[in-house]
């Protein structure tokens, strides 16, 4: 498990990266793939509320639901950010 906890933890940069550069170009197709991504792993951990998050803008940006990615997408970044501090710290 902790194995599993250090990889979701090496794939934040990288992914919030993605994210970022996603929304930036409104690329919805890779956007949603990411988030689906997202979506898995926190499920795979058992942070379910992050997963939540993550799959409402996997299905938002998979219809191009541009607001409701834009008006998401900080939220997702916060809350998975919180989830890396917490993991980080339960690591040392």
């Amino acid at each position: 498990y902790k194995e599993i906890l250090s990889q979701y933890i090496e794939e934040y940069d990288d992914r919030c990266g993605k994210l970022e550069k996603y929304l930036k170009e409104q690329d919805w197709v890779n956007y949603s793939i990411i988030a689906h991504a997202l979506k898995s792993s926190s499920r795979t951990i058992g942070a379910n509320e992050l997963a939540e998050k993550a799959f409402a803008l996997e299905k938002a940006s998979k219809e191009s639901d541009a607001d409701t990615v834009l008006n998401g997408h900080e939220e997702l970044l916060a809350a998975y950010e919180d989830m890396i501090r917490l993991l980080r710290n339960a690591l040392k």
